[in-house]
Protein backbone atom coordinates (compact mmCIF):
# COMPACT_ATOMS: atom_id res chain seq x y z
CA UNK A 1 0.00 0.00 0.00
CA UNK A 2 1.00 3.38 -0.40
CA UNK A 3 1.58 3.93 3.14
CA UNK A 4 4.29 1.58 3.21
CA UNK A 5 6.53 2.63 0.12
CA UNK A 6 8.66 5.77 1.22
CA UNK A 7 11.03 7.76 -1.26
CA UNK A 8 14.13 8.88 0.56
CA UNK A 9 17.71 9.91 0.30
CA UNK A 10 20.20 7.41 0.97
CA UNK A 11 23.96 9.08 1.55
CA UNK A 12 24.16 10.85 -1.48
CA UNK A 13 21.43 9.08 -3.45
CA UNK A 14 18.22 10.51 -4.05
CA UNK A 15 14.65 9.02 -4.67
CA UNK A 16 15.25 5.57 -2.86
CA UNK A 17 12.58 3.58 -2.75
CA UNK A 18 11.94 1.82 0.43
CA UNK A 19 9.48 -0.66 1.45
CA UNK A 20 8.67 -1.01 4.78
CA UNK A 21 6.53 -2.48 7.38
CA UNK A 22 7.16 -6.17 7.30
CA UNK A 23 5.41 -7.11 10.01
CA UNK A 24 3.22 -9.52 8.08
CA UNK A 25 5.65 -11.13 6.25
CA UNK A 26 6.11 -14.70 7.82
CA UNK A 27 7.59 -17.92 6.15
CA UNK A 28 4.89 -19.78 4.18
CA UNK A 29 6.05 -23.43 5.63
CA UNK A 30 4.69 -22.37 9.12
CA UNK A 31 1.82 -21.40 8.38
CA UNK A 32 1.01 -24.71 6.30
CA UNK A 33 0.31 -27.36 9.13
CA UNK A 34 2.10 -30.54 8.77
CA UNK A 35 -0.20 -33.27 7.52
CA UNK A 36 -3.22 -31.46 5.73
CA UNK A 37 -4.29 -28.18 5.12
CA UNK A 38 -7.65 -27.75 6.81
CA UNK A 39 -10.36 -24.44 6.27
CA UNK A 40 -7.92 -21.22 6.71
CA UNK A 41 -9.02 -18.73 9.12
CA UNK A 42 -11.14 -16.07 7.84
CA UNK A 43 -8.78 -13.33 9.28
CA UNK A 44 -7.17 -11.52 6.76
CA UNK A 45 -3.68 -10.11 6.35
CA UNK A 46 -2.97 -6.97 4.98
CA UNK A 47 -4.78 -4.07 3.71
CA UNK A 48 -7.91 -5.22 1.83
CA UNK A 49 -7.48 -3.28 -0.98
CA UNK A 50 -4.24 -3.93 -2.26
CA UNK A 51 -5.09 -7.76 -1.66
CA UNK A 52 -4.60 -9.98 -5.27
CA UNK A 53 -8.32 -11.55 -5.88
CA UNK A 54 -6.72 -15.06 -6.13
CA UNK A 55 -5.14 -14.47 -2.56
CA UNK A 56 -8.74 -14.15 -0.82
CA UNK A 57 -9.87 -17.73 -1.73
CA UNK A 58 -5.84 -19.14 -1.33
CA UNK A 59 -4.16 -17.63 1.01
CA UNK A 60 -1.50 -19.13 0.41
CA UNK A 61 -1.00 -18.46 -3.13
CA UNK A 62 1.17 -15.32 -3.13
CA UNK A 63 3.59 -15.37 -5.52
CA UNK A 64 5.18 -12.50 -7.71
CA UNK A 65 1.95 -11.91 -9.62
CA UNK A 66 -0.01 -11.25 -6.48
CA UNK A 67 2.58 -8.84 -5.75
CA UNK A 68 2.41 -7.52 -9.39
CA UNK A 69 -1.22 -6.78 -8.50
CA UNK A 70 -0.65 -4.74 -5.51
CA UNK A 71 1.71 -2.68 -7.22
CA UNK A 72 -0.83 -1.92 -9.82
CA UNK A 73 -3.11 -1.00 -7.41
CA UNK A 74 -0.95 1.41 -6.17
CA UNK A 75 0.08 2.57 -9.87
CA UNK A 76 -3.88 3.16 -10.31
CA UNK A 77 -4.27 4.78 -6.92
CA UNK A 78 -1.34 6.83 -7.89
CA UNK A 79 -1.83 8.09 -11.54
CA UNK A 80 -6.35 8.43 -10.71
CA UNK A 81 -6.26 9.99 -7.62
CA UNK A 82 -8.76 7.37 -6.96
CA UNK A 83 -9.13 3.93 -5.54
CA UNK A 84 -9.57 0.63 -7.75
CA UNK A 85 -13.16 0.52 -5.90
CA UNK A 86 -15.28 2.93 -4.10
CA UNK A 87 -16.91 0.49 -1.84
CA UNK A 88 -17.47 1.57 1.26
CA UNK A 89 -17.24 -1.06 3.67
CA UNK A 90 -14.75 -4.60 3.54
CA UNK A 91 -17.30 -7.02 2.21
CA UNK A 92 -18.11 -4.35 -0.56
CA UNK A 93 -14.37 -4.39 -1.28
CA UNK A 94 -14.04 -7.61 -0.86
CA UNK A 95 -16.80 -8.56 -3.64
CA UNK A 96 -15.62 -5.82 -5.76
CA UNK A 97 -12.08 -7.29 -5.94
CA UNK A 98 -13.24 -10.96 -6.66
CA UNK A 99 -15.71 -9.63 -9.21
CA UNK A 100 -15.91 -5.98 -10.25
CA UNK A 101 -13.80 -4.65 -13.39
CA UNK A 102 -11.85 -1.71 -12.21
CA UNK A 103 -12.67 1.42 -14.26
CA UNK A 104 -10.18 1.93 -17.09
CA UNK A 105 -7.66 4.09 -16.09
CA UNK A 106 -7.34 5.73 -19.88
CA UNK A 107 -11.01 6.10 -19.46
CA UNK A 108 -10.20 8.48 -16.49
CA UNK A 109 -7.11 9.76 -17.29
CA UNK A 110 -6.98 10.20 -21.43
CA UNK A 111 -3.63 11.97 -21.28
CA UNK A 112 -1.49 9.18 -19.96
CA UNK A 113 -0.12 7.28 -22.56
CA UNK A 114 -1.78 4.15 -23.92
CA UNK A 115 1.15 1.68 -23.23
CA UNK A 116 1.07 2.63 -19.86
CA UNK A 117 -2.32 2.40 -19.27
CA UNK A 118 -2.42 -1.65 -20.24
CA UNK A 119 0.67 -2.48 -18.43
CA UNK A 120 -1.15 -0.73 -15.37
CA UNK A 121 -4.40 -2.79 -16.65
CA UNK A 122 -2.87 -5.97 -17.08
CA UNK A 123 -0.95 -5.40 -13.11
CA UNK A 124 -4.81 -5.00 -11.86
CA UNK A 125 -6.38 -7.75 -13.92
CA UNK A 126 -8.02 -10.53 -12.06
CA UNK A 127 -6.11 -13.43 -13.75
CA UNK A 128 -2.83 -13.45 -13.04
CA UNK A 129 -2.03 -15.46 -15.64
CA UNK A 130 -2.85 -11.98 -17.45
CA UNK A 131 -0.43 -9.72 -15.09
CA UNK A 132 3.04 -9.70 -16.41
CA UNK A 133 5.19 -12.86 -14.94
CA UNK A 134 7.79 -10.84 -13.28
CA UNK A 135 8.80 -7.46 -11.22
CA UNK A 136 11.84 -7.76 -14.81
CA UNK A 137 8.94 -8.41 -17.11
CA UNK A 138 6.90 -5.16 -15.30
CA UNK A 139 9.96 -3.52 -15.43
CA UNK A 140 10.82 -3.88 -19.13
CA UNK A 141 7.05 -2.93 -20.28
CA UNK A 142 7.36 0.41 -18.18
CA UNK A 143 10.82 1.20 -19.63
CA UNK A 144 9.62 0.34 -23.51
CA UNK A 145 6.42 2.97 -22.78
CA UNK A 146 7.80 5.63 -21.14
CA UNK A 147 9.11 8.18 -23.14
CA UNK A 148 9.47 10.71 -20.40
CA UNK A 149 12.82 12.61 -20.29
CA UNK A 150 15.58 10.77 -17.77
CA UNK A 151 15.55 12.43 -13.74
CA UNK A 152 19.05 12.34 -12.94
CA UNK A 153 20.71 12.77 -9.06
CA UNK A 154 21.09 16.48 -10.27
CA UNK A 155 17.31 16.83 -10.85
CA UNK A 156 16.44 15.07 -7.17
CA UNK A 157 18.80 16.89 -5.80
CA UNK A 158 17.97 19.84 -6.54
CA UNK A 159 13.59 19.03 -5.78
CA UNK A 160 14.50 17.59 -2.70
CA UNK A 161 16.37 21.05 -1.99
CA UNK A 162 13.30 22.83 -2.19
CA UNK A 163 11.68 20.29 0.50
CA UNK A 164 13.82 20.36 3.55
CA UNK A 165 11.21 19.53 5.60
CA UNK A 166 10.22 16.55 3.86
CA UNK A 167 13.63 14.75 3.21
CA UNK A 168 14.11 15.29 7.12
CA UNK A 169 11.33 13.22 7.64
CA UNK A 170 12.56 10.79 4.73
CA UNK A 171 15.99 10.16 6.21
Amino acid sequence: KPLNIMICRIGGDYDVVKVIDFGLVKRIKDLVPSESIGPLSSDLRGTPAYIAPELLAQPLAANPQTDIYSLGVVAYKMLSGHNLFDATHEAGLLYDIVHTKPKNLGEMRPELPSGLVKIVMQCIDKNPLVRPPSMEALFAGLSAVVNQPSWSQNDAKVWWGLRDDLLLLAE
